[in-house]
């Protein structure tokens, strides 16, 4: 499936300032996954060593939250997904 991954602004460096990329997947994880292939500097800001989302990191599906499936969401053709990363300060 092709989708569109709106990127966040402090992600576009990794990302040669595009705001949006094409991805390919069936799921969130997947289409995520072909992200980093792409732009594999991005991988440490997202993932943990482990491999799962870091908890600062929200992806929305169309607009609406893909918690708590989050990686095995499905992705249908033409879909955005949006990369949110929450910051914390005080």
């Amino acid at each position: 499936m092709s989708a569109t991954a709106v990127i966040p602004w402090n992600l576009t460096a990794f990302t040669n300032k595009s705001k949006q990329v094409n991805v390919e997947g069936s799921t969130v994880g997947e289409c995520l996954e072909h992200l980093v292939r792409q732009f594999p500097e991005m991988k440490p800001d997202l993932f943990n060593k482990d491999g799962k989302l870091h908890n600062d990191i929200i992806i929305y599906l169309n607009k609406r939250t893909t918690y708590p499936e989050q990686l095995a969401k499905p992705v249908e053709d033409g879909d955005e997904l949006s990369i949110s990363v929450l910051i914390g300060g005080g």
